[in-house]
């Protein structure tokens, strides 16, 4: 084998073991079955058709991540509990008449339990509620419409 083609070989080999190095650094060294997942959707062009593509977000509240839950019909669980609060709250005021005192209380107090847990979900505390008093329930219930 002549010198120069021995030197040849040893440039490809080389040039060769440059790539590799070059495509182990584009790849993580680790996917998880998510990304995996991910990346086989985005190739099969499971990400072409989607409606809106290219077009700006539609952010009325300027909060990217709000706009895109409220699009999506997402509710938050502390909004959820807040509307399930509201409902039992109108729905012994209309019954308060026909229950007796410890059964009212014991509605009161499952209510209250139910509001401290609201009150530790909400993101920010102006939103948290008063308890309930069954004595002025029904002015209290402006607070939950």
């Amino acid at each position: 084998m002549s010198n120069n083609n021995h030197n040849f070989d040893l440039k490809n080999q080389n040039n060769q073991q440059k790539a590799r190095v070059n495509e182990d650094q584009a790849q993580p060294k680790y996917q998880s079955w998510m990304d995996t997942i991910y990346n086989d959707y985005v190739a099969s062009g499971g990400m072409d058709d989607l409606p809106g593509k290219g077009n700006p977000l539609n952010l009325q509240n300027k909060d990217a991540l709000q706009s895109v839950l409220e699009e999506a019909g997402y509710i938050p669980q502390w909004l959820e509990l807040q509307h399930k609060i509201r409902d039992q709250l109108l729905d012994l005021i209309k019954r308060k008449d026909s229950l007796d005192e410890q059964s009212l209380q014991a509605e009161v107090i499952k209510l209250n339990q139910q509001i401290a847990k609201f009150n530790s979900e909400v993101p920010n505390a102006q939103l948290q509620k008063t308890r309930i008093f069954p004595d002025i329930m029904e002015k209290q219930v402006k607070h939950w419409l």
